[in-house]
């Protein structure tokens, strides 16, 4: 999967800009890098698992063929897991994207009330009145607040209106995959799939394009289509071949087959 970009900043003037703003507690952080140090070494463990499955299938004789059906199995059980643990990493990353958006939004209001200073009242008037609508970003923001909180009525609410009003927008593409999950999670496979071809229809060369494709193709198996579902499946595989989509992927057709 694709994970959200990691940006470092020392962690105390992230506890200062937390305390400033009161959107976070000490404890909040504390359990953030808990959790996402949990979570990457399961990560690795399972890859690490991974690899040596991957040493044993080469090793083994075709002839053995249960054993190496077995391995196969614990493969993609084991791919599967990777999966479950990249999910709730992308959340927590979520938060942190949050958290550090929050915080540049505040170091920007400092520096634009510091400039203000040495702005004529004319300029300040017609500044203030450009400032007034929400962005893209606060839209996006704001939709994945509500979807770490498991309010997925606001948070489609709030990713429709980010497509409505900011199409062409740097986060419209994530926006309208998220929308496909959102479906996805209420079990509604029909709308999650169209959802999901809407990424590639509307955005042919975004970064979501590999998981819009594997979730198609998880979405046609759960309506018992397999034989469509490893066209969609086999299409991840052949485009984004050295992905963590890739990899889900083939850990899906090793199932069906």
């Amino acid at each position: 999967m694709q994970m959200i970009p990691k940006t470092h900043f020392p962690l105390w003037i992230l506890l200062t800009f937390f305390v400033i703003m009161g959107c976070a507690s000490r404890g909040d952080i504390v359990q953030f890098k808990e959790d996402m140090v949990y979570l990457r070494g399961q990560v690795e463990r399972l890859r690490d698992e991974n690899n040596e499955i991957k040493e044993q299938l080469r090793s083994l004789s075709r002839s053995d063929a249960t054993e190496l059906d077995n391995v196969q199995r614990l493969r993609a059980d084991l791919l599967s897991q990777i999966d479950a643990l990249n999910q709730k990493s992308l959340f927590i990353d979520s938060k942190l994207e949050d958290v550090l958006n929050r915080i540049m939004m505040l170091t920007d209001e400092v520096e634009q009330q510091s400039a203000r200073r040495f702005v004529p009242d004319s300029l300040q008037t017609e500044n203030n009145e450009e400032s007034v609508s929400g962005s893209s970003k606060e839209l996006y923001d704001s939709a994945i607040l509500d979807l770490r909180q498991s309010n997925h009525p606001l948070a489609l609410q709030g990713f429709q209106e980010l497509l409505r009003q900011y199409p062409e927008s740097a986060h419209a593409n994530s926006a309208q995959y998220l929308i496909g999950e959102i479906f996805y999670a209420k079990a509604e496979y029909d709308t999650a799939f169209r959802e999901f071809q809407k990424v590639i229809t509307e955005y042919p060369n975004g970064e979501k394009v590999g998981a819009a494709l594997l979730k198609m193709g998880y979405c046609l198996l759960q309506q018992n289509n397999p034989e469509e579902a490893q066209q969609y499946l086999n299409a991840v595989i052949q485009q984004f071949p050295d992905t963590e989509e890739a990899n889900l992927a083939r850990a899906k057709l090793s199932g069906i087959q």
